[in-house]
């Protein structure tokens, strides 16, 4: 159990690993009812450190490569229409 837990943090904190594969051997090793509680937790997780990653390093470095004129229309956009444009992406 102890290495299975880990393979669904690292499938979404950096997709090293397909989801299937982490879904099928959840359910040979634990069933599934467990098998799905015990990579639901980690992939939580996974998202979590993924998002916090994103929200400390990703603006300024998308600042450091993008224009600033490029990043103000972004902004912009995600201020008017950003939810919509979140779910269509």
């Amino acid at each position: 159990m102890h290495f299975y837990q880990p393979s669904g943090f690292l499938q979404v904190a950096s997709s090293p690993i397909p989801g299937e594969v982490t879904v099928f051997v959840g359910g040979i090793l634990f069933g599934a009812f467990w098998g799905v509680v015990y990579l639901t937790n980690w992939h939580t997780f996974g998202s979590w450190i993924a998002f916090a990653f994103a929200r400390t390093v990703g603006r300024p470095l998308v600042e450091s490569v993008v224009s600033p004129k490029t990043v103000q229309r972004y902004d912009y956009v995600m201020k008017h229409t950003g939810l919509l444009l979140a779910f269509l992406l």
